[in-house]
C-alpha cells in the first residue's frame, strides 16, 4: 500500500463525517453506515472534477450544516450539489438512509465503481493515513459491498491482517470471511483462520471463533476445540457457542468439561451447544441453570432450552409467567407464542395491565396469534413507539399482511425521518407467518 496523506478533498469529507459521528456517538446501522462513510471518501477523493464538490464546514454541536458549491468566476449562483443531499441524509437518517441516497445519486454501477476505486487507488491513503477507526470502516465497507466486489478485494483485506492496530486486524478477519463465496471455504482463508485462531490477539481469536460458527468451516472444528482452552473466558465462550451450530458432534467430549468452567457465560454457551449436538449433559445443565439466583441466566437458560427443543422449556415458561419478574414473563410469553402453546387469559391480564411496554407487546403477540382483535389493538398502539415500532409492525405483518399493511404504512409516515427508510425496507421483506 502507498503511504501518503489524504487529499484536502478527502480530509473535508472525513471532517464532516467525524463531526456527525461525534454528535451521534455511534452510527445507527453498523455496516451500512461504514459503507456510506467509505463510499463518500472514495467518491469525492477519487473523482476527476473537483469543481462541484461542496465546501464542508465544521459542524457545531447544535447544527450540522450542508456544504455549498463555491461560486464561479462570474459570481453566478452556485450550481445545486446533489452530494449535499447525501450528507443531509447521513445526518438525519443514519447510514441506511444515506446509503440509499447515495445509490439514487450515483446508481448501482457508479456506486460499485466508487467502492472499487477505494480499493484500487484510495485504500493506501485511507487505510494508512487515517485513524484506526476509519481503517476499520473501510474494511466493514468492503464486507457490506456486493459479492463480486468483495471477492476482488480479498487481497486488500489480507493486507489489513498486517495492520499494527488490533481492531483493524480483527475487522480484516471478519471481512475476509465474507470475501469468499458462501457454501465453501478456501485454502487461503483456512490458513488465516487457523493461524490467527492460535497465534492472534484476544480480539483476533474471538473473531475467528465467531467466524467458525459457519457450517462451511466444519473441517476447522479442531481450531475451535483448541480455543476451548483459551485463557480468555470471552474466547472460550465464543468457541463453545460455535461448536453447536457448526454440528461438531465429534467434539462433545471436549465441550463437557466446560460445564465446570469458572465463568458462567462459558458454562451456558457450552451447555447450549451440547444441547444442539444432542448431548443430554447440556440439557441437564441448562435445566439446573433455570434455578440460578441471577434471573438473567434463568432467562438465558429458558431461551436456550427452547432453542434445542427441550420439552421442559414449556413447563419452565409457564412457571416464569406465573411466578417470575417482568423480564422473565417477557421471555416466557415469547417461548410460548413461538411454540404455539395456549396461555390462560388470567395470566395475560397482569401483562396487559403492566407499565412495562415489552411485556404488553409480548402479551399482545399471544392474543394476536390466537386471532383476538385485542392483540391487534395492543400492537397497533405501539406502531408510534420509537423503540417498539419494528417489533409491533413485524408481528402484525406476519399475522396478516393484507389486513395490517395499511396501518403499518400510515405509522411509517408518522415516524421520525431517521427511522423511515429502515421501516420502508421492512415492508419489502418476505415475512412468513
Amino acid at each position: 500500500m502507498v503511504d501518503e496523506p489524504l487529499s484536502p478533498l478527502a480530509e473535508q469529507v472525513l471532517e464532516r463525517i467525524t463531526a456527525i459521528e461525534r454528535r451521534k456517538r455511534v452510527f445507527r446501522t453498523g455496516a451500512a453506515a461504514s459503507l456510506i462513510t467509505a463510499s463518500l471518501v472514495a467518491y469525492w477523493a477519487l473523482r476527476d472534477d473537483e469543481s462541484r464538490v461542496p465546501a464542508v464546514p465544521v459542524a457545531s454541536h447544535d447544527d450540522v450544516g450542508v456544504g455549498t458549491t463555491p461560486r464561479t468566476a462570474d459570481d453566478s449562483p452556485p450550481e445545486a450539489v446533489p452530494e449535499a443531499a447525501v450528507l443531509d441524509a447521513f445526518d438525519e437518517g443514519g447510514g441506511a438512509a444515506a446509503l440509499l441516497a447515495l445509490q439514487e445519486l450515483l446508481g448501482d454501477e457508479q456506486l460499485q465503481r466508487a467502492i472499487d476505486g477505494l480499493a484500487a487507488e484510495g485504500i493506501g491513503r485511507v487505510a494508512r493515513s487515517s485513524p484506526a477507526r476509519q481503517r476499520v470502516a473501510v474494511l466493514e465497507a468492503i464486507a457490506a459491498s456486493p459479492a463480486d466486489t468483495r471477492a476482488r478485494m480479498a487481497g486488500v483485506v489480507l493486507a489489513g491482517l498486517d495492520d499494527p492496530e488490533d481492531a483493524v486486524r480483527s475487522a480484516a478477519i471478519r471481512t475476509l470471511v465474507r470475501c469468499f463465496p458462501g457454501g465453501r471455504s478456501h485454502p487461503v482463508l483456512d490458513r488465516v483462520l487457523e493461524d490467527r485462531g492460535l497465534h492472534g490477539s484476544e480480539d483476533e481469536r474471538y473473531a475467528v471463533a465467531a467466524a467458525l460458527s459457519d457450517p462451511r468451516f466444519r473441517h476447522l472444528a479442531g481450531t475451535l476445540e483448541r480455543a476451548l482452552a483459551d485463557p480468555s473466558a470471552r474466547v472460550r465462550s465464543r468457541a463453545a457457542a460455535s461448536l453447536g451450530p457448526v454440528g461438531a458432534s465429534d467434539r462433545i467430549a471436549s465441550l463437557r468439561p466446560l460445564l465446570e468452567d469458572e465463568e458462567v457465560d462459558v458454562r451456558v454457551a457450552a451447555a447450549r451447544s451440547l444441547g444442539l449436538l444432542g448431548d443430554a449433559s447440556g440439557g441437564a445443565f441448562l435445566r439446573e441453570t433455570l434455578e440460578h439466583p441471577d434471573p438473567t441466566w434463568r432467562v438465558a437458560a429458558l431461551g436456550f432450552l427452547a432453542d434445542v427443543g427441550d420439552p421442559i422449556a414449556i413447563d419452565a415458561a409457564r412457571d416464569f409467567l406465573a411466578n417470575g419478574d417482568e423480564w422473565m414473563k417477557v421471555e416466557a410469553l415469547r417461548v410460548l407464542a413461538e411454540a404455539d402453546e395456549p396461555v390462560e387469559r388470567r395470566l395475560l391480564e397482569p401483562a396487559l395491565a403492566s407499565a412495562n411496554d415489552d411485556l404488553r407487546v409480548a402479551a399482545g403477540r399471544v392474543l394476536l396469534r390466537d386471532g383476538s382483535p385485542e392483540g391487534a389493538d395492543v400492537l397497533r398502539g405501539y406502531l408510534d413507539h420509537p423503540r417498539l415500532f419494528f417489533t409491533a409492525a413485524e408481528l402484525l405483518l406476519r399475522a396478516d399482511r393484507s389486513r395490517y399493511e395499511d396501518d403499518v404504512r400510515a405509522a411509517i409516515d408518522r415516524l421520525d425521518p431517521a427511522q423511515r427508510r429502515d421501516a420502508r425496507e421492512l415492508l419489502l421483506r418476505d415475512l412468513p407467518p
